[in-house]
């Protein structure tokens, strides 16, 4: 699979889960609801964190619901 953008190339590198991890805290530091955001900006970070989540997961070799990577082979 070829990967277009250093998202990409960052998540498939990681193989421990961290960056992936710090990129969530990131965007749910930016739509928690305490802070005086509009709901799309909310919205956009929680989708953000979808894609982020999926394409770790897919890099992987694993289902996005699940905490542990399974080796890539």
């Amino acid at each position: 699979m070829v990967r277009l953008t250093s998202l990409e190339e960052t998540l498939f590198a990681d193989d421990t889960g961290e960056a992936r991890d710090r990129l969530i805290a990131m965007l749910a530091s930016v739509a928690a609801r305490h802070e005086n955001r509009p709901d799309a900006v909310r919205f956009a970070a929680n989708a953000a964190r979808d894609v982020i989540d999926t394409l770790w997961a897919r890099y992987h070799g694993m289902s996005a619901d699940r905490p542990q990577a399974l080796p890539r082979g």
